[in-house]
């Protein structure tokens, strides 16, 4: 194990550490929001890359499989964050992932398929790291109050990029324009990924990120294989699995489906890209449905309205596909399509912000080293789920011109009700909070 020789939070005062918990906050967020841009432009400009490596239609599985390895190595790259965080402490683990984020940007220009493959898992592996790392950096630099303003904030980094993305891509001649100039786009957006790895060289701290002795720690297990035996994780792994088929799937798979169930629908917006439009009003929405984390200040419980969200966002992916599939004037059924996938950001991925806030409210996850390990199993194992969701619904896609979509399209209804229905077997982290803020705080508190 490397030796920390100077743990800054031995000497450093609150407003030092306060100051510089925020710079490496920042790196930290930018750093992963960079990762986004990279990794979301790639599927933007696939013409672009598809050409330069004689890909064709038929080469579709390969393409495929590339998506699915990608996610993958997502997920695997998280399950080691708390043992690569040990090795190395917080500081070198997070420059290693940043380096490692900046690995596309040189493959861009290789003329082999392999080595371009390997730069993707690379930026995939580092990038992902990130967003773990900063769950340390919550627990050991702020109050719980200044946590749950942060993880709020912490959650605008994908949204941002994807924003940025598809805001760049919203008109079909300048998708054209950047599609044929790919690798002059992929190397810009490439290059930001070297500044967040420079400043964190230079302004990130090291500290050591397991409990001290005056911290209140608990007997509950901070090991991989201790919090794999426990239920809990297991229902929190699963159900953050059907969170990302609301971010990534509805967000774009989606936008495949729909055009497909209505080839119409391509038409009525004009010249503007229709996916890229329906994307940008989803991650627009994203961001007003993030202030749904105030949710986490009030002494209520966090439950139900987590439990109403879910329910929410399933009713109305029911109604897109409805609108979708029998409203014959395309116009009017994109209208209500943006409206309802606008409702499903607002309270699907809205509703992220309370709900990874909530394993920081369980008793004994107030040790720095269990809480790490915990969100590296959710990110890590929830993404390989995640990774054969894609898949089985992907396969499904193409199994029949017709049938093949309309099936999947049910298959994501499927997993946004198991998406409700795992929402009610997460525990209550305030159970003697009340429902509604003008209720009573039962006596004699004890938090799960």
């Amino acid at each position: 194990m490397m030796q920390i020789k100077t743990n800054f939070l031995e000497t450093a005062t609150e407003q030092q550490k306060f100051r510089s918990g925020l710079i490496m906050w920042f790196l930290l967020f930018f750093g992963y929001m960079f990762f986004c841009v990279n990794w979301l432009i790639m599927s933007k400009v696939e013409d672009g890359w598809k050409g330069k490596f004689s890909l064709k239609d038929d080469n579709q599985t390969l393409l495929e499989s590339v998506n699915y390895s990608l996610y993958l190595a997502r997920g695997i790259a998280t399950i080691g964050v708390s043992w690569l965080m040990v090795k190395l402490t917080h500081k070198y683990a997070v420059i290693l992932a940043m380096v490692l984020n900046t690995a596309a940007f040189p493959l861009v220009f290789s003329s082999s398929l392999p080595l371009f493959i390997v730069g993707r898992v690379l930026m995939a592996c580092g990038g992902t790291m990130l967003i773990i790392f900063i769950q340390p950096v919550l627990s050991k630099f702020f109050s719980l109050g200044a946590k749950g303003v942060l993880t709020i904030f912490s959650s605008w980094a994908y949204v941002l990029g994807a924003l940025l993305v598809n805001l760049l891509f919203i008109s079909t001649d300048v998708k054209k324009i950047l599609t044929d100039k790919w690798q002059i786009c992929v190397g810009v957006a490439g290059l930001m990924t070297y500044f967040p790895v420079l400043y964190y060289c230079l302004f990130g701290k090291n500290f050591d990120a397991s409990p001290q002795t005056k911290e209140i720690v608990s007997d509950k297990p901070d090991s991989y294989l201790g919090l794999l035996k426990e239920k809990d994780c297991w229902l929190w792994i699963f159900f953050y699995s059907f969170m990302l088929v609301v971010s990534v799937m509805v967000s774009s798979f989606a936008t495949k489906v729909l055009l497909n169930v209505n080839s119409e629908l391509k038409g009525s917006v004009g010249k503007a890209d229709w996916a890229s439009l329906y994307t940008i009003i989803f991650y627009v929405f994203c961001l007003f449905g993030f202030f749904l984390g105030r949710f986490t200040k009030p002494k209520i419980q966090r439950k139900p309205i987590v439990v109403l969200a879910c329910t929410i966002v399933s009713l109305l992916w029911f109604i897109v596909l409805v609108a979708a599939r029998a409203i014959s004037n395309p116009i009017a059924a994109t209208v209500i399509i943006y409206i309802c996938v606008a409702l499903i950001a607002f309270f699907g991925m809205g509703i992220q912000t309370v709900i990874l806030y909530i394993p920081h409210e369980y008793s004994g996850n107030e040790n720095p080293k269990r809480i790490t390990t915990f969100y590296s199993c959710l990110w890590g194992i929830g993404y390989i789920l995640f990774a054969i969701y894609y898949f089985i619904t992907s396969r499904i896609f193409d199994a029949h011109p017709y049938y093949g979509y309309m099936s999947s399209a049910f298959v994501i209804m499927l997993f946004m009700l198991l998406y409700g229905a795992f929402s009610l077997l997460i525990k209550e982290p305030r159970p003697d909070w009340p429902m509604f803020p003008w209720g009573k705080v039962k006596e004699n508190n004890v938090n799960l």
